[in-house]
């Protein structure tokens, strides 16, 4: 217990001094500047995971799209979440417009889900990773949901970056994340990192979260604040 008190003395005294920013030389998609990203929520029906799993693998042919970066998701208890990063709105809309149904209907998921939501992301900041990381790695993604008091967006973006980005980018697994705001609510973010596994976030929510959460002072910007646990499946891939 003295080296946990110890630990946690000198990184609330030193921690912006953690992680030099020079150290952002990532591999993939971590070191665009802008993307656009849609998030996919669907709440599957227990006796259909192995389908909905088996269909959702169709859907990498979505690689074969202009404009199209990455896609990757996993499995909150009986809920999917995935995210498709793209270059740009334009990509996502031509992509609806062309190759979306086919590749829907070859996946035929339709009758695997009670209920669906999907949201559309415009990238408002990058997360750096411990070290040189690659998204492709990632196990686990965690992802928290905030809404912002008015005039609060500011803030929220200047402890993001200088609080929980530093923070987080100290901790090894972290394999980088992004800042995305929601594209018809303006007050409302969305914050998804990625980790090498769920044990390595599990290490950072004991050890570090609790002293970047009294240092960034949430409930002074927050009004409503969700998150997902998103354990990955590899062949959802794309």
């Amino acid at each position: 217990m003295r080296k946990i008190r110890a630990k946690h003395q000198l990184f609330s005294k030193h921690f912006f001094d953690l992680y030099i920013f020079d150290n952002f030389r990532l591999n993939g998609v971590f070191t665009r500047t802008k993307m656009y990203a849609k998030l996919i929520k669907c709440d599957v029906l227990p006796d259909k995971k192995e389908q909905f799993s088996i269909g959702q693998q169709c859907w990498e042919e979505t690689a074969n799209a202009k404009g199209f970066i990455k896609q990757l998701g996993g499995w909150d208890g009986d809920q999917a979440i995935i995210f498709a990063l793209w270059n740009d709105k334009n990509s996502v809309e031509q992509f609806m417009q062309t190759l979306h149904d086919s590749i829907a209907a070859k996946a035929n998921q339709v009758n695997t889900y009670s209920s669906s939501n999907v949201s559309y992301l415009n990238h408002a900041m990058n997360i750096p990773a411990y070290h040189n990381s690659i998204i492709s790695k990632s196990q686990f993604i965690r992802i928290a949901d905030c809404t912002i008091h008015e005039g609060k967006e500011r803030e929220f973006l200047d402890v993001q970056n200088n609080v929980w980005n530093k923070g987080m980018s100290s901790v090894r697994g972290m394999l980088g994340g992004y800042v995305w705001s929601f594209e018809k609510e303006p007050l409302r973010y969305l914050v998804s990192t990625f980790w090498s596994s769920e044990a390595a976030h599990g290490h950072y929510m004991r050890e570090y979260f609790p002293v970047l959460k009294s240092v960034a002072s949430v409930e002074t910007y927050f009004t409503e604040l969700s998150s997902n646990s998103v354990l990955v499946e590899n062949n959802w891939f794309a």
